[in-house]
């Protein structure tokens, strides 16, 4: 990132507020990566940091007449970025349980009976949530989930582009906290009706 100066760098973002492609795709070439960094050590998922990398540069873009504005960008991009980053692990709090992993693993010794019939509850509507997506949308879950793999080494395996298998993630996403929701909508429902 030193390689360019503090004017090179306004020049760019001044060149991006105009709508300059090329300058935008330099923003992206002088940030992506350290920015991934810094979001991977948050999330500690790559496959997630580079959607939320590529969810940050097109909100940059979305927003580039605001850029000359900003005083700081590399802080106020790490801000973002950051933001970004607990907001998306606040949204897949409870997707991210290992299904594979034996409840008496995912468990506290000081857990009582109905922390742990929680978890179990929990569990269950999350693998009942990933069985009802659509075949496509499940692979691709799966393979980032379960198997920790890239968009690009899923896009890869399944054949698709990387932009495919961004979206199928998004959907599958939605689809599992709108599961999950219900689902605990209903339990709570039963709870006041008894």
């Amino acid at each position: 990132m030193d390689q360019h100066s503090i004017p090179d760098k306004l020049q760019i973002l001044a060149a991006v507020a105009a709508g300059d492609q090329l300058a935008f795709k330099k923003l992206v070439d002088l940030y992506s990566d350290p920015l991934g960094r810094f979001i991977a050590a948050i999330t500690k998922d790559h496959g997630l940091a580079e959607e939320i990398v590529q969810d940050v540069f097109l909100k940059i873009w979305q927003n580039r007449q605001t850029l000359p504005e900003i005083k700081n960008f590399h802080g106020w991009l790490f801000v973002i970025a950051k933001h970004q980053a607990l907001n998306a692990l606040r949204n897949a709090l409870v997707i991210h349980y290992d299904l594979q992993t034996p409840l008496f693993q995912l468990t506290d010794s000081n857990d009582s009976i109905e922390q742990l019939q929680e978890k179990e509850r929990r569990l269950s509507l999350l693998e009942a949530a990933v069985q009802s997506l659509p075949s496509q949308q499940k692979t691709a879950y799966l393979l980032s989930r379960r198997a920790g793999k890239s968009y690009k080494q899923i896009a890869q395996e399944m054949e698709l582009s990387p932009q495919t298998v961004k979206k199928y993630l998004q959907l599958a996403t939605g689809h599992i906290i709108k599961y999950i929701e219900a689902g605990t909508t209903l339990t709570l429902f039963a709870l006041f009706v008894k």
